[in-house]
């Protein structure tokens, strides 16, 4: 195991063959829960909501997903005031223009939050874009504000996410969202993709730290901007898509609901864990403590009648 993690580190400087090898380990370490997974996703399917293959995205409204407009107005009670109390808070953690004010406290008095984020609506759609069902790993309601620098960081700066061939994520706005509020803008998958040849990122994919790279090739009207009102809603395959956001103007605010599916929750590691299923990352305190409360939260892996749904 050891010498297997030491080649995965050396191998992870070219993230994309780390990521193909990281993948076979898996399925191989478990093939039944793999196969399991194919046949359930057959059951899902909304034609009217899908995320586009050649593009990497889909843009809806919370009112097209039975739930989430409810969901949105709980949560909204305690993270607009929240958003308010930390203004001047934010600035000093770890990731101060986008942080998550989600706790387990909230999530235990909105059980619906975990019971949409697996539910048949959102399996619908990410179920046929996968070929199979994916796993949530992260879960969280960031608040995205302006700070002091004067430079952009971090998941400021344009960039792919890494370690697992394929990750998409739910923002769902819960304010309203207009240029100067840090939307989530990103270059649609077939574009990235041609972008990513021309930058050498063919095997790896770091981040570009200054626009004037991808401007050589492309203009803002080949960017995709999400604004518009509390409940817009974006999927986006955020490994095939250049992305970035939280780029807030000085009285700019932004607050969203954001769902992270990936391949494996637990994606940036080689090893096959009990509770993979459900990573839950950015909140921790989230995670499930036993094999049984896992099994309960990931209902639609252990169900049959919901094959038929």
């Amino acid at each position: 195991m050891m010498a297997l993690d030491s080649f995965n580190a050396r191998l992870r400087h070219y993230s994309i063959l780390s990521n193909i090898l990281r993948d076979y380990h898996r399925i191989a370490s478990n093939p039944i829960r793999h196969l399991k997974r194919l046949k359930v996703g057959k059951s899902f399917c909304n034609p009217d909501l899908q995320i586009d293959s050649k593009s990497g995205y889909l843009i809806t409204s919370a009112s097209k997903l039975e739930g989430l407009t409810e969901l949105i107005s709980k949560l909204q009670i305690f993270a607009t005031p929240r958003g308010e109390q930390l203004a001047g808070d934010h600035k000093i953690s770890q990731k101060p223009y986008y942080f998550n004010i989600l706790n387990r406290i909230d999530a235990e008095k909105i059980p619906e939050l975990i019971g949409f984020s697996l539910s048949p609506a959102i399996l619908r759609i990410l179920a046929p874009y996968y070929g199979f069902i994916p796993n949530l790993s992260h879960i969280g309601v960031f608040l995205s504000a302006h700070t002091s620098s004067t430079t952009t960081q971090g998941t400021q700066n344009a960039h792919w996410d890494n370690h697992d061939l394929r990750h998409v994520k739910m923002f769902s706005y819960l304010s309203d969202v207009g240029p100067d509020d840090g939307p989530l803008t990103f270059l649609p998958a077939d574009k990235s993709a041609w972008l990513r040849k021309k930058t050498g990122r063919i095997l790896r994919t770091p981040p570009i730290r200054d626009d004037s790279e991808w401007r050589r090739f492309f203009t803002d009207k080949d960017l995709v901007q999400v604004t518009g009102p509390a409940g817009t809603t974006a999927f986006l395959n955020t490994s095939d898509c250049m992305h970035f956001g939280s780029r807030c103007k000085p009285e700019g605010r932004r607050l969203a609901l954001v769902l992270h599916y990936a391949k494996f929750a637990e994606y940036s590691s080689t090893w096959t864990k009990n509770f993979e299923d459900l990573n839950v990352a950015t909140s921790p305190e989230l995670r499930p403590q036993n094999l049984d409360e896992a099994a309960a939260l990931m209902f639609h892996l252990l169900q049959p009648e919901l094959n038929n749904t």
